[in-house]
């Protein structure tokens, strides 16, 4: 399906970034070693998203691949956690639809879109594991988010950059790491003004919001996985594209800052 028929007309030219509009734009804390049990972890809050990661393995598999390492990745919402509504659930690029449109045609609620989440996360960190360096074993990735921004997304993106650095902690050989974020795209109700770029996920009196979540990796101009809720034209996509890949890159310093302060401290 060609993206151009997944957006409505809004010239890149008439979009306009302003950082002041964003709701929470602070760093990213992150913290290594947090479940003792686990072979790596991490626990990372980001934009009123926070989960906790843990990595088992690897260990022997016997239904894997003989040639190569089997990722699980499981994805919770804790109990006490308000799940985020369904008007939040990104577009899906690969099937062509709002995973919303999917969930509510299949009946099916917060089990299925926990279910959404980890396979979106398995696409955004498999190809960057040394799968063939552990053959015929299992790395899992276990996720639980313990506060939500509202937003899944959002909760998303924090998702995927805790299980990228847990499994680094893991001591998991990989090609490079990824960071993912979230961006608005502020629509307003009065068509004269221009739509603006916004850092995080952003709330007050505007008209419509379109979301895109990017996945990329650290050390390379590569994008794992994207997905948006909300329409926009291809040049706007773009807009908010490099925009989410800046603020990568600046978690991409903040990561290897955390990891080098913990090969410092075990030396």
């Amino acid at each position: 399906m060609s993206l151009s028929n997944c957006f409505s007309p809004i010239i890149a030219d008439d979009i306009v970034s302003d950082e002041k509009a964003t709701e929470n734009n602070g760093a990213m804390y992150c913290s290594l070693g947090t479940v003792c049990d686990a072979s790596g972890s991490s626990f990372v809050s980001d934009n009123n998203s926070v989960v906790q990661v843990a990595v088992h393995g690897p260990r022997a598999f016997q239904k894997g691949n003989v040639n190569l390492a089997t990722l699980d990745c499981d994805v919770r919402y804790a109990p006490f956690v308000k799940f985020p509504s369904y008007s939040t659930i990104p577009y899906d690029f690969n099937k062509g639809l709002a995973l919303s449109e999917s969930i509510a045609s299949s009946g099916q609620t917060k089990q299925a879109i926990e279910k959404l989440i980890s396979e979106i996360l398995k696409e955004s960190i498999l190809g960057m594991i040394c799968t063939k360096k552990y053959p015929n074993m299992l790395i899992s990735v276990h996720a639980t988010l313990l506060s939500s921004s509202g937003n899944i997304g959002q909760d998303l993106a924090t998702v995927i950059t805790a299980s990228s650095v847990a499994l680094a902690d893991a001591s998991i050989e990989m090609m490079d790491m990824v960071a993912a974020s979230t961006v608005t795209l502020q629509i307003p109700a009065n068509e004269k003004s221009k739509p603006t770029v916004c850092k995080g996920i952003t709330k007050g009196e505007y008209g419509n919001c379109s979301f895109l979540t990017v996945s990329s990796r650290c050390n390379a101009p590569e994008v794992t996985q994207m997905w948006s809720e909300g329409r926009m034209q291809v040049d706007g996509l773009f807009s908010l594209l490099q925009e989410a890949c800046q603020m990568n890159s600046l978690k991409k310093t903040q990561i290897e800052g955390i990891l080098l302060e913990k090969l410092q401290c075990a030396t």
